[in-house]
């Protein structure tokens, strides 16, 4: 609004602010308060408006139903994205999976930046198929496994807590 008021004065006469989510009212008061604040600063008429009513607004009506049809139409003829999750299947995953070289689980469980950018839970949604290679991990009698095993533990405790 300072930015807006600063570029054309007392020439405004309305402003908006508007959600397209028709059922965005979490914060409505909130902004309302906001808006009454403003419009006591600025001397400019102020409105808070959701999905349909800023194009009923402007006499726009159709127009908001248009965009809903295009959009729906255009939802429909996206190709299909299959679904990554490893955990639909733990066990046939584990057993694709657990045989990866050491190396590269060193580097899945040593970047942190995967795991609390909730990559790996996007992956793995519920974290069967790691608790399944940590008990494969554990199972194995060299260090090398051993630490694996407790670096992935590590993290299903910290990013799988039950």
């Amino acid at each position: 609004m300072e930015y807006v008021y600063d570029r054309h004065g007392d020439s405004l006469r309305a402003g908006y602010m508007w959600f397209i989510d028709p059922d965005f009212h979490k914060n409505r008061d909130y902004y309302l308060r906001e808006l009454n604040n403003m419009r006591d600063t600025y001397g400019v008429e102020l409105h808070l408006l959701y999905g349909r009513e800023l194009f009923d607004e402007f006499n726009y009506g159709d127009d908001w139903e248009n965009m809903l049809e295009w959009l729906r139409e255009w939802k429909n003829n996206l190709p299909e994205i299959p679904e990554i999750n490893f955990d639909m299947s733990p066990e046939e995953t584990f057993r694709e999976i657990k045989d990866l070289e050491k190396r590269y689980w060193r580097k899945i469980l040593t970047n942190e930046q995967i795991w609390e950018d909730g990559l790996m839970q996007v992956i793995f949604g519920m974290g069967a198929t790691l608790r399944l290679i940590y008990n494969h991990f554990n199972a194995q009698s060299t260090n090398a496994y051993r630490n694996l095993a407790r670096m992935l533990m590590e993290k299903l405790d910290r990013y799988y807590r039950d």
